[in-house]
């Protein structure tokens, strides 16, 4: 019997974790969770070495939603370089102390990203002086997968299919000088390290109008201005509205990349959510969508797979899947992954929007039988086995 050590936060993950190695004949072999808190590493109070045994397997989870976590990893975010203060945006020790919770706000991003990235590497650091043990997932590439701009560049290093990359966006002036030297008239404007669509904006412009579409909320108080992201989708018309708004969120690490108009079937846009484990595509989830954005989150719905697949085609389904088992071989030391694809609105190409390394929670989603994270344990046995190591 081994012990599998959650290193992450408490929530509905670690629920849905701790069932499966509870219920499934995957989860036998392993005498239960050990769960470090991420703030408890933060704050020096557990010591990894104290806690990994030999043998152990190490599953590096998502720091979620906790604003106290989220704070902590603001202050990890401070550098004691002057300089790093100059973007704007930037949060001091006073500021994050300051802070109280508000639903949807958006703070530093590119702060928050610094911290995480901290912690990623204290994680790697301490785990280099533990007893042997296994991971089955890598802190750097965990890291890497936060920064959506860097996983472009890889993923066309390795000839695997993207949106054009545009360039970086610190505020209205800059996008649509990147618009017009691209001769392109509709783009989506990304924050590098967000997730869950949040900060995003599909931005379109013709001769007659300007619309941008995004959850953002802009909210100016008391002279001071916030953003949230929301779950409701609005759309813009106002020329200033949209200036502010992306003079906003240009403080948070902004890029642009060209519109990749998205196959539809039954009047709604959809692409495809596909989970790799152990380098095999496992679970695939259509997101269909009335809207730019297809996340689950934002209460868009789950298409019929099979029709999808149908009107696509082998030819194509099978091109879907060699590109994400191609981008799991971008990260061979993630043991799984959740890939976004976008198919063509003629459905005969299709790219790769992202890689997510928390992105296999799909309760209810099975393969073959088997959850996301019950393949994930059959395919940890595998390499274990493979490794020489009684799994």
């Amino acid at each position: 019997m081994r012990r599998l050590v959650w290193i992450g936060t408490e929530g509905r993950r670690l629920e849905l974790f701790r069932n499966t190695l509870e219920q499934s004949e995957y989860g036998q072999s392993f005498e239960g969770i050990i769960v470090v808190p991420f703030r408890g590493l933060i704050r020096g109070a557990i010591e990894l070495t104290d806690v990994i045994e030999r043998d152990d397997v190490v599953r590096i989870e998502s720091p979620g939603k906790d604003f106290e976590l989220e704070r902590d990893l603001l202050r990890l975010g401070i550098s004691s370089k002057k300089s790093d203060f100059d973007f704007p945006g930037a949060l001091s020790h006073d500021d994050i102390d300051a802070l109280t919770f508000e639903r949807g706000l958006i703070l530093s991003q590119p702060q928050w990203y610094r911290g995480w990235c901290r912690l990623l590497n204290l994680i790697d650091e301490k785990l280099k002086t533990c007893a042997p043990h296994i991971v089955m997932n890598s802190s750097a590439e965990i890291e890497t997968l936060f920064d959506k701009t860097k996983c472009l560049e890889l993923f066309r290093l390795a000839e695997i299919r993207t949106a054009k990359l545009l360039g970086p966006v610190h505020g209205f002036n800059d996008l649509v000088e990147i618009m017009d030297r691209n001769e392109c008239n509709r783009v989506f404007v990304k924050p590098a390290h967000s997730s869950s669509a949040s900060g995003i904006v599909a931005f379109e412009r013709s001769q007659n109008r300007q619309l941008a579409s995004t959850t953002v909320e802009v909210v100016s108080t008391g002279g001071k201005t916030s953003i949230y992201n929301t779950r409701r989708v609005r759309r813009i018309y106002d020329i200033q509205e949209i200036r502010t708004l992306i003079d906003r969120l240009g403080e948070h690490n902004l890029f642009a990349e060209k519109w990749y108009p998205k196959a539809g079937l039954n009047g709604k846009t959809f692409d495809l959510r596909v989970v790799t484990i152990g380098g095999e595509c496992r679970h695939v989830v259509v997101r269909e969508s009335l809207t730019p954005f297809t996340n689950l989150h934002l209460l868009n719905g789950r298409g019929q797979l099979q029709s999808v697949r149908k009107a696509m085609g082998e030819i194509l389904w099978n091109d879907v899947m060699d590109s994400c088992r191609r981008v799991a071989g971008v990260f061979p030391n993630c043991l799984y992954l959740g890939i976004d694809v976008l198919v063509s609105s003629d459905m005969r190409s299709h790219v790769v929007a992202e890689a997510n390394a928390f992105g296999d929670l799909l309760p209810g989603i099975l393969c073959d039988g088997l959850s996301t994270y019950e393949w994930e344990l059959k395919a940890m046995q595998h390499r274990l086995s493979k490794a020489g190591v009684n799994a």
